[in-house]
């Protein structure tokens, strides 16, 4: 078993369009050129090795969730230094604010020309949930390249998302990109053991700031080939919620009776009515 990616440049593109669309662009050169794109359709061969490294990079770096309380700590604190080390640009641009919250989790605040307009958000999560090596074709946390493929934990959940919005917004910060609409990057780092620490600590320090956001996008689904019968193209599912988790116990008390007799409501039926509501 192995978590698998093939087409990361493929995903930065799309975040790169996303980013450019989404948020515009004030500089006098893209004034000037307005309506032709800005962003190139595909990366030079150079580009796209850097991509995979970086990735590759990431997923080598063992940042596993065990429980609420356990976490690698150690990897925690090496992936906020490794992101550091690969995306300096993001570091070092004026209106890009970036802290860290939960002592492991990361919130980039990018700051637009026009305040007037409501930001948005991109989240991902660094975390990963435990793997066992006699379980994995390759070490899980390898990042083996292999047959076209990047092996390991957190290629798909969620690394390979993380990665792509940080390097989107690296590749475009080279191009002398400045949004209009101001957006913020959250990264937690407990995701997978319910963001107690991270997600909900991001959430809690933006509403006390007064922060509304236009929109969210998280990871979401895949793009699944042959998924739906007769249907030959790929579908790109769109994810709007996720399942929580809710326990409950109902108990109805009735006076007893017989089936032979039944009363015109019975327990099963005020319970049926409670359950379906």
């Amino acid at each position: 078993m192995a978590g698998r990616v093939a087409n990361l440049p493929a995903q930065v593109t799309a975040l790169l369009l996303f980013l450019a669309c989404v948020s515009g662009s004030t500089d006098s050169r893209s004034r000037e050129i307005r309506g032709a794109p800005r962003i190139p359709s595909q990366f030079s061969e150079e580009e796209c090795m850097a991509i995979k490294e970086a990735l590759k990079g990431a997923i080598q770096i063992p940042t596993v969730s065990f429980s609420p309380e356990k976490s690698n700590t150690t990897a925690l604190a090496e992936f906020g230094e490794y992101i550091r080390k690969a995306f300096p640009t993001v570091f070092n641009r004026s209106f890009i604010q970036h802290e860290v919250v939960g002592q492991y989790s990361h919130l980039f605040s990018v700051y637009g020309s026009d305040p007037s307009l409501q930001p948005y958000m991109l989240m991902a999560h660094m975390d990963v949930v435990p793997a066992s090596e006699e379980e994995w074709e390759v070490p899980p946390f390898s990042g083996l390249e292999r047959d076209g493929f990047i092996h390991g934990r957190g290629t798909l959940d969620n690394k390979n998302s993380l990665m792509a919005i940080l390097q989107a917004l690296e590749l475009l910060l080279t191009r002398n990109y400045r949004p209009r609409r101001s957006f913020f990057i959250a990264l937690g780092h407990d995701e997978e053991v319910y963001g107690l620490k991270g997600a909900r600590q991001i959430a809690s320090l933006l509403q006390a700031r007064g922060v509304k956001l236009a929109f969210l996008v998280d990871e979401g689904s895949f793009i699944l080939e042959g998924f739906i019968p007769k249907l030959k193209k790929p579908v790109a599912m769109i994810s709007v919620t996720v399942k929580g988790i809710l326990d409950l116990m109902l108990q109805v008390n009735m006076t007893p009776g017989h089936s032979s007799a039944p009363p015109k409501e019975t327990s099963i039926g005020i319970l049926s009515a409670a359950v379906s509501r």
